[in-house]
């Protein structure tokens, strides 16, 4: 099974000559009926899943899932058929059960199965009280072995998507690209020259202008953050240094 390191932002996107920004989700697109890998009309529509990498000053790496539905035409649809990588169940099954995250599994698995036969082997010499709090005992572990397992098996969820093929590439979207008081934005990469123009025509009130209002006003925003921060930071160091 494959091992690769998702992408940051926009990068890694698809190096197609057309490409647009756009201030809308992913679920806000509407598709002109083109394939985007060649201009013929579109006859059916293939999901585009993609994992991401995002970091916050606060927290460590995340993985975020993302997915767009885009419509192909007929060949095209056959020719990703024929490049799509497919998991089987037991290789999805296997990266969860050999993951670090499904540690927490076989530990209180193991222990719930013990205390189970423990309450088995006291109810059958009869003694109703030590089986019923073995049992509880059971009950917990095995409920912890089973939220682990659950967790164990979302967390392996980024190896579960396929790679894109030639065919998907042909519309290829990057990760949230917005700056701080921004609105959230995304750059889409296009390969054919006419799904391009079409799809810009259907979503050019959400084409992103740096020199709009609200992205002004978010730049402005950001500025007075900037300047507020650097003017605590250099009053604690006035501070330190007065103090000493």
């Amino acid at each position: 099974m494959r091992s690769f390191e998702p992408p940051i932002g926009a990068q890694g996107l698809a190096p197609h000559a057309h490409r647009l920004e756009l201030v809308t989700s992913t679920r806000g697109l509407v598709f002109p009926q083109l394939c985007p890998a060649c201009g013929g009309p579109a006859v059916d529509w293939l999901a585009v899943p993609k994992v991401f990498m995002r970091h916050h000053s606060d927290s460590p790496w995340t993985y975020v899932l993302a997915k767009v539905e885009v419509p192909f035409c007929a060949p095209c649809i056959e020719r990703h058929r024929g490049e799509a990588e497919r998991q089987t169940l037991g290789q999805q099954l296997r990266r969860a059960l050999f993951s670090e995250g499904a540690i927490p599994m076989y530990c209180a698995g193991i222990t719930g199965l013990f205390f189970l036969k423990e309450s088995v082997l006291k109810l059958g010499r009869g003694y109703p009280s030590g089986a019923l709090v073995t049992g509880g005992m059971a009950t917990f572990c095995l409920l912890i072995a089973s939220w682990s397992a659950h967790d164990a098996w979302g967390r392996t969820a980024r190896d579960r998507v396929p790679p894109q093929t030639s065919v998907t590439r042909a519309f290829d979207y990057s990760d949230d690209t917005s700056d701080l008081f921004d609105q959230p934005r995304y750059v889409y990469a296009m390969q054919d020259g006419a799904f391009a123009d079409a799809f810009r025509r259907l979503n050019e009130d959400a084409v992103w202008d740096p020199a709009a209002p609200r992205a002004l006003e978010a730049q402005r925003k950001r500025w007075v953050a900037y300047v507020a921060f650097g003017a605590v930071a250099l009053a604690l160091v006035l501070w330190d240094w007065l103090a000493g």
